[in-house]
């Protein structure tokens, strides 16, 4: 690997990866920890 571009939110957070939430183009997915625990989704997800 060259490089390593970091997607970000409009605040500057790195995105987190998980699913958008209803309203914002939901796939309907749910996002779960290694635990299998509900993880919320995020409406800066790059899909």
């Amino acid at each position: 690997m060259l490089n390593e571009i970091l997607f970000k939110t409009p605040s500057g957070n790195v995105i987190t990866g998980r699913p958008n939430p209803i309203g914002f183009g939901t796939t309907g997915e749910i996002p779960y920890d290694l635990d299998k625990n509900i993880l919320e989704t995020d409406r800066y997800e790059v899909g």
